[in-house]
């Protein structure tokens, strides 16, 4: 009966390894997927994210806005800045895989020419 229960205990301890490996997402995590989303509508996939303007906010419910200005080309294939506001919502699983998240909105639009 001992062995049994060893041999039970060592399974789980092996299937169990697998769920340890998935994890709530961090920040930086949740920002990578925005930005993947953001790279997605624009369809650059060289658009450079200005730092210097980027905002996030996490809420408690695993879901994250995400705002700053992103330099992309634009229909012409010129380089323009636009503004970007996306949110997402982390729904389980993979944080690395774009399976695990709902997209709630995503806006992007072109920046204001400076005066």
């Amino acid at each position: 009966m001992r062995r049994i229960i060893l041999v039970l205990a060592s399974v789980a301890s092996v299937g169990c390894g697998n769920v340890a490996s998935v994890h709530a997402p961090n920040d930086v995590e949740a920002e990578n997927i925005a930005r993947n989303i953001i790279k997605v509508a624009l369809v650059d996939p060289d658009a450079e994210f200005l730092d210097e303007t980027a905002k996030m906010a996490a809420y408690r419910d695993s879901s994250y806005v995400f705002t700053g200005d992103v330099r992309a080309l634009d229909k012409a294939g010129e380089k323009m800045s636009m503004k970007y506001n996306v949110g997402i919502k982390w729904k389980g699983g993979n944080p690395l895989q774009d399976s695990s998240w709902v997209v709630k909105f995503c806006n992007i639009k072109p920046s204001p020419p400076a005066p």
